[in-house]
């Protein structure tokens, strides 16, 4: 086998890995993000049982470079009159790990969520300053909505 050819072999076998990585990061965010909707259900299920909130489980599609296109869970709260979407922005964010946005459909208000990782969890941005990332918490996220909600 000449030099070029085994130069090529190898070059294609790296592009195969860097694919396969690509689609684990893709997965392991849909995943993320997933596992993040159920636990906002849960946060609200009192709320939920008592017919204050109802959830509309929804699916966006995403394009990201390297990641590709590809459909992802989001909800919408619909609440006093009004719709909050829960919307996953993507999986390759500066400073974190992913992104999904609090949003009020009514007023296009927009609270940014970031997962940081596994260790650390979501925290959110508060009026959007990337100075301070307090932790999401039930009661802080409940805290979010009203104030979306007002």
């Amino acid at each position: 086998m000449s030099e070029l050819s085994e130069y090529l072999k190898e070059k294609e076998q790296e592009q195969v890995n860097q694919e396969v990585h690509w689609n684990k990061f893709r997965d392991e965010w849909i995943q993320t993000v997933g596992n993040f909707l159920v636990l906002i259900k849960s946060w609200l299920a009192d709320e939920i049982q008592d017919g204050l909130i109802q959830i509309e489980e929804c699916t966006e599609v995403i394009d990201e470079e390297h990641l590709g296109s590809y459909s992802v869970s989001s909800l919408k709260l619909h609440a006093i009159g009004k719709v909050l979407s829960l919307r996953p922005v993507g999986r390759l964010i500066i400073g974190a790990q992913g992104r999904v946005d609090l949003e009020s459909q009514s007023s296009g208000e927009r609270i940014i969520l970031l997962y940081l990782s596994a260790e650390e969890g979501w925290v959110y941005l508060p009026n959007n300053e990337r100075v301070n990332y307090p932790k999401l918490s039930q009661s802080v996220f409940k805290e979010l909505i009203k104030g979306l909600l007002s």
